[in-house]
């Protein structure tokens, strides 16, 4: 965890500094290093002992251990702003100020998504085995639909991060309603093909009828999910990265917890949707929140939240 939580704060300063590539090799290489080591640990392969589960743990400290030494390797051959060791152990109150007004309203929205999605979870747990496993297999499908929107989301929010702090927020403004059409662009059509294909698709992992039906259902209506959740993926991201960290919590408050979990509740069961009602509420939750987002987005009112000083 100690290793993992410094690979991340380094990766994510390397990528804000426009090296995203640079940072995807680096852990493409500890993933490699991670999966040769679990062979020759957990199977004992060419004279290693075989050391089970145990051997597991030990393949990733060390994966973990020797990306970080090339993550800081990076970091200053990449960087032109050189950290002294003095910066390390020196704490600067505005610094960490700022910091804090980011991170902990971004970690308390995500801590209130990961926890409706567990009340969900225990919805479908009622619902019986058919839905348990349709909805697994479903949100491994949804992966590879927003995935083009999350790589769009984090490259804006860099882009965007950096006009306002260079005092350009027009240029904020456009890129972000441009990166959001693309958005929406790549998710419709990668949802569209899933939609067609799947059968096929739901074929490879399971030959259950009723999860193969329950699950062409749910992808069905995943077109409802996912395209408003680029809205909230994009412009989210975006409002972060121009200081506004507060309205996304609240709007997260009110939406999810407030809207979609009772809502899924009375649709999944007083209304006998089932998993099909979770999905409709999930849906519901983002395209409210998504059409906040566009507003305030609109609105500019994230100008006046700018961490950066003029």
């Amino acid at each position: 965890m100690f290793l993992q939580a410094l690979i991340n704060t380094l990766a994510s300063m390397i990528r804000t500094y426009g090296f995203t590539k640079e940072s995807m090799f680096i852990s493409l290489g500890i993933n490699v290093i991670h999966v040769i080591g679990n062979y020759l640990l957990i199977f004992g392969r060419f004279g290693f002992p075989e050391l089970g589960v145990e051997g597991a743990a030990i393949s990733t400290v060390l994966s973990r251990a020797l990306g970080l030494i090339v993550f800081f390797w990076a970091f200053y051959r990449l960087i032109e702003v050189k950290v002294g060791f003095k910066e390390y152990v020196a704490i600067k109150r505005s610094y960490v100020g700022k910091i804090c007004r980011v991170g902990i309203p971004a970690a308390c929205e995500q801590i209130m998504y990961h926890a409706c999605q567990l009340v969900f979870f225990y919805y479908v747990t009622f619902l019986g085995a058919a839905s348990l496993a349709s909805r697994q297999y479903v949100l491994q499908l949804s992966m590879f639909i927003y995935l083009f929107s999350v790589a769009i989301g984090m490259g804006t929010a860099i882009i965007t991060g950096k006009l306002v702090g260079a005092g350009r927020p027009d240029e904020a403004y456009g890129r972000v309603w441009k990166s959001l059409r693309w958005g929406l662009l790549y998710t419709a059509v990668v949802n569209t093909l899933i939609i067609v294909f799947r059968e096929p698709i739901m074929g490879m992992f399971t030959t259950d009828p009723q999860v193969l039906q329950i699950s062409s259902t749910i992808i069905l209506l995943s077109i409802l999910l996912e395209t408003g959740r680029v809205f909230n993926i994009v412009l989210i991201n975006s409002l972060r990265a121009a200081g506004d960290t507060q309205f996304p919590v609240y709007m997260g408050l009110i939406s999810m917890i407030g809207i979609s979990l009772p809502l899924g509740y009375v649709l999944a069961f007083y209304a006998g949707l089932g998993l099909a009602g979770v999905w409709l509420a999930v849906a519901t939750d983002e395209w409210i929140r998504g059409i906040m987002m566009f507003f305030r987005w609109r609105s500019r009112a994230w100008e006046r939240k700018t961490l950066i000083d003029p």
